[in-house]
């Protein structure tokens, strides 16, 4: 008599087992059903955000822009619609710029914004807060010039690609000559004129 009642108290125990198992599997199955995955283990310490240089803000013609991340091992994807980026997005080759562009409309020169987002990712870290970065390229027209003083009896113009030409005050008016642009452009305002006092040898 004991064994037939010890005997139906394990098949009793088997069924309410073998029960338990089938609901934790069917709650499983309806998890995943509804699109939610069984958690996923923590991640490890969380990636610094991502940083631009030039900074987000106005300028005048295309601008290339470096995107920039603490941890020099982590990779950076980036999405140019607006959208989140993610491990999915394009990723950043070490040392490229991603380019802002000036835009023209014939000879007018438009304003164009863009709206850059980055992210940064490493295996054993938790991913960065996505970085929203807004740029504007306001260009100015093909036949716009700037002109400005920038050292006494020194101008400089600049036309619509931000090319430079400097014009000496005196009896005459002397353009700036040089093989290197970017070493004039480099130069100080001191040193810019007496480079130009050098130079009045030039044409008029």
């Amino acid at each position: 008599m004991t064994t037939a009642v010890g005997g139906r108290r394990r098949n009793e125990g088997r069924r309410i087992a073998a029960g338990g198992a089938a609901l934790v599997a069917a709650a499983l199955w309806a998890g995943l059903a509804q699109g939610q995955p069984p958690a996923a283990a923590p991640a490890g310490p969380k990636l610094p955000a991502v940083t631009a240089f030039p900074a987000p803000g106005l300028y005048a013609n295309t601008t290339g822009v470096a995107l920039l991340d603490d941890d020099p091992d982590a990779e950076i994807h980036y999405t140019w619609d607006g959208s989140r980026p993610t491990s999915a997005s394009p990723r950043l080759e070490r040392g490229q710029l991603l380019f802002i562009a000036g835009v023209y409309d014939g000879d007018k020169g438009l304003t164009t914004g863009y709206t850059l987002r980055a992210v940064a990712t490493k295996p054993g870290h938790a991913d960065s807060d996505p970085a929203t970065l807004a740029y504007t390229v306001e260009r100015r027209d093909r036949t716009a010039y700037v002109s400005e003083l920038v050292a006494p009896g020194v101008r400089m113009i600049r036309d619509s690609d931000n090319d430079k030409m400097f014009l000496v005050s005196g009896e005459r008016a002397f353009a700036l000559r040089g093989n290197n642009p970017l070493h004039i452009a480099r130069m100080g305002r001191d040193q810019l004129g007496e480079a130009c006092l050098r130079d009045r040898g030039g044409g008029a």
